[in-house]
């Protein structure tokens, strides 16, 4: 559960450092995934006990993927972005 947790806060902040982008919850997701892959590769290399950590990690990034999507959706301001949509008449006057 504390990998759940940890994942959602760390995906959550960074979503929200990086609120100006228009793919911040994928850049917070994927951030917060990054580290604790590289870190649980580390303690496995160390320790060796590979189960545990592939599920610390499954842990992590099922709490990023709520953690970042929560921050997008309900925490932070709609991101507006500026898109036409019409019909554009080109009459050449001679």
């Amino acid at each position: 559960m504390s990998h759940v947790i940890s994942g959602a806060a760390l995906a959550s902040y960074i979503t929200h450092r990086y609120s100006d982008s228009e793919y911040r919850s994928w850049i917070g997701f994927g951030v917060s995934t990054a580290i604790v892959i590289a870190e649980q590769n580390y303690e496995i290399s160390k320790v060796g006990k590979r189960p545990s950590q592939q599920m610390d990690m499954a842990a992590h990034a099922i709490g990023s993927a709520l953690g970042a999507w929560y921050t997008d959706k309900y925490l932070l301001v709609p991101l507006v972005k500026r898109n036409y949509i019409g019909l554009t008449v080109y009459i050449p006057i001679n």
